[in-house]
């Protein structure tokens, strides 16, 4: 794994928590604004490399899309009947 320095502090690059985790968060709010799926997203990461993660399921993502909607639809509801 490389490791570059920035502020004095040695950091990883590459496949890390934060890079899988920045993956995650790109392909969830693609997913939930434009409903689109993808295979791969691509991230930068602080070597400046554009690495491609693989994304393994959307499934959650769909889960809390459906809840959001309930959740809005309970709430026009209760308004209505106001």
């Amino acid at each position: 794994m490389e490791k570059i320095i920035k502020n004095g502090s040695k950091l990883k690059t590459g496949y890390t928590t934060g890079t899988c985790a920045q993956a995650a968060a790109k392909a969830a709010a693609v997913y939930l604004f434009t409903d689109k799926k993808f295979d791969y997203v691509e991230v930068n990461i602080l070597s400046g490399k554009l690495l491609k993660i693989k994304i393994k399921s959307l499934e959650s993502m769909m889960i809390m899309q459906n809840a959001l909607s309930l959740k809005k639809a309970a709430m026009t509801q209760m308004l209505q009947m106001a």
